[in-house]
């Protein structure tokens, strides 16, 4: 009747609104959400607790989760046009991203047991997939297992001999045990920093970077001879982390920290940066204590590091070097007051450009399919 279509249609139920609301959000309808029973403060879930612990802005479904929700800022966008927000595709595929604000933020994420479940999660998925393919079945998947089972994600810190690595892994992880390198000369053990996460940080030994020789003179000086073999010695032991056969030895990214001010030879870390980052590994190119020269001397630095990353290129993933700057404590220059920067920021990244695809990395094709999935195998078999 007339009266009916000007009162336009029936009203929902609150029982069928609160059905619809639940449904997946495809294709994407306008439903009125269902009113609150009591106006008293919803009981947040597990997974929504842990998420505002680690300083999210929003949560999505309930479940582990190793990221940070990002906010996105419009303020410079557009407007959506009625058209547009008729059709608005939702961005399914993306990554969610870290963003810590504060280094106090970024620890406690560090500390929680559950920050890299799913990124764990994701690798079991993606080992299921190679092991399931016949393509792949002559894959061995053995040491990407173990690198799943032992739940570990190994970070290795490089830098010359008062770099401030140390000082800045004691500050990133707040692990009062990590002792600078020029206290203790000649130590020849890297210093372990676990967390619950599963995340390790490891402080290699400090070095002295080889000057690059200019006359064959140069080549006949003890010191320099002396601070080459060393740095070879270093070199090739990285590459040996890389072909390590314990999993949890194998670097999931490589820090190489230098200090503002001090000598740059780019050559040499351009050399040593190249290792990791060619093999697919995150790498990251971390200037310290940025305060410790001024402005002008500042710059000049972040123009040689700039052309060093340019330099060593893209790998074949489309990734470059990372570059960034902090100071990890707060000190006093020329009766200045400098408070810790970049710190969140460099836990960030960290956390961003850990893929659970790098677990690709530690397969490899075995001889005649012999070894191949192993642990596989053995499932099926307790399995049946």
């Amino acid at each position: 009747s007339k009266a009916q279509e000007a009162a336009g249609p029936p009203m929902a139920s609150p029982k069928k609104a609160a059905v619809a609301a639940r449904r997946p959000p495809f294709p994407v309808t306008s439903v009125p959400a269902p009113a609150s029973k009591s106006p008293g403060k919803k009981k947040a879930s597990k997974a929504e607790a842990a998420m505002e612990m680690l300083g999210s802005e929003a949560v999505e479904k309930d479940g582990p989760y190793y990221f940070v929700q990002r906010k996105k800022s419009h303020a410079n966008l557009p407007k959506p046009s009625a058209e547009q927000k008729s059709r608005s595709p939702l961005d399914f595929w993306s990554r969610p991203v870290a963003d810590f604000k504060t280094l106090e933020q970024a620890q406690r994420a560090f500390d929680h047991p559950e920050l890299l479940h799913s990124f764990f999660s994701k690798m079991d998925e993606i080992l299921n997939l190679i092991e399931a393919n016949n393509a792949t079945s002559d894959f061995s998947t053995n040491l990407a297992r173990q690198m799943i089972e032992a739940c570990t994600a190994t970070i290795y810190c490089y830098g010359e001999s008062g770099s401030g690595k140390s000082t800045l892994i004691r500050n990133l992880t707040g692990d009062p045990a990590a002792v600078t390198s020029h206290t203790t000369p000649g130590t020849e053990e890297d210093t372990h920093c676990l967390f619950k996460s599963g995340l390790r940080f490891i402080d290699t030994q400090g070095f002295r970077v080889p000057l690059i020789p200019t006359t064959t003179l140069g080549l006949l000086n003890a010191e320099w001879f002396k601070e080459y073999l060393q740095w070879e010695r270093l070199l090739r032991n990285l590459r040996m982390r890389f072909d390590s056969k314990v999993a949890t030895d194998r670097p999931l990214a490589i820090m190489y920290c230098h200090k503002a001010g001090h000598r740059v030879i780019p050559e040499r870390i351009q050399q040593l940066i190249s290792i990791g980052h060619m093999k697919l590994v995150p790498t990251f190119l971390v200037i310290t204590d940025v305060f410790a020269i001024d402005d002008e001397a500042l710059q000049e630095f972040r123009a040689i590091f700039r052309n060093i990353v340019r330099t060593v290129g893209f790998n074949a993933r489309g990734k470059s070097v990372h570059l960034i700057e902090v100071n990890s404590q707060a000190k006093e220059v020329k009766g200045h007051y400098f408070e810790p920067v970049g710190m969140p920021q460099l836990a960030s990244m960290i956390l961003n450009a850990l893929e659970p695809m790098d677990i690709l990395t530690f397969t490899h094709r075995s001889m005649l399919g012999i070894g191949a999935h192993v642990e596989s195998n053995k499932k099926k078999r307790r399995m049946s």
